[in-house]
């Protein structure tokens, strides 16, 4: 009998690399801005003015901007009115002063002095800041939403005039299997990805991680933040 001689082999051979190799945890999560809020309306009124090179959807403002101003001519009638009567009530009080030193007049005529200087500057006060309320402006600088309010309108309180989100900086919010969290620390880097940006990756930190691990689901909360600007 032959002997069998096996077939060769053939050999590939590759130089040793040393690479680094970073753990990865794959989640899903969702955005939110910062700072969102409904912009609701704290009075009655009529729309008199809306700001419409600044109060359009889409559109950015600053902190303090005035967006939407309700009909105001009664405050500011009263209030005419109120200051006139303070000035009054301060005049008499300071004379009603000089005089209870010089014990000329009563204490209760001069308590009624005190009394009334104090309603008028309350009255004053109280319009004033009724004035404010009826002056719409932005809470804090972000992008307006879709607006709801048009001249000749009628606002009751609490109907929405539009939405106000801060999108320059952005939380996101994910949960992660109770087992990461060992490996977890605030300013941690993560990466994400957005469906509608397709390959394209994004950047942040982690920011905060719940204290508390869900009882149901075994799954810790945890929220990042990206800079969108």
């Amino acid at each position: 009998m032959k002997t069998f001689t096996p077939p060769p082999v053939t050999i590939s051979a590759e130089s040793v690399r040393l690479e680094t190799w970073q753990p990865r945890l794959t989640t899903i999560g969702s955005l939110t801005a910062i700072q969102g809020v409904e912009l609701k309306s704290e009075v009655k009124g009529i729309v008199r003015d809306v700001m419409l090179a600044l109060f359009q959807s889409g559109e950015q403002v600053s902190a303090g901007q005035p967006l939407l101003q309700l009909d105001d001519q009664t405050e500011q009638a009263n209030l005419k009115s109120y200051k006139a009567r303070l000035k009054l009530a301060q005049l008499t009080y300071d004379r009603d002063r000089a005089l209870i030193e010089k014990r000329a007049i009563s204490q209760t005529q001069f308590d009624q002095s005190a009394a009334t200087l104090d309603e008028a500057s309350a009255a004053v006060a109280q319009t004033e800041a009724m004035l404010r309320k009826k002056n719409i402006t932005a809470p804090f600088s972000g992008t307006i939403g879709i607006q709801r309010a048009e001249p000749g309108d009628y606002l009751s309180e609490g109907d929405k005039i539009a939405t106000l989100q801060d999108l320059s900086r952005l939380y996101i919010d994910f949960s992660l299997p109770e087992q990461a969290v060992p490996d977890l620390f605030k300013g941690q880097a993560i990466r994400f990805q957005v469906p509608a940006h397709g390959d394209q990756w994004f950047t942040g930190a982690i920011d905060a991680i719940n204290a508390k691990v869900n009882s149901d689901t075994r799954y810790i909360d945890v929220r990042g933040i990206v800079s969108n600007s």
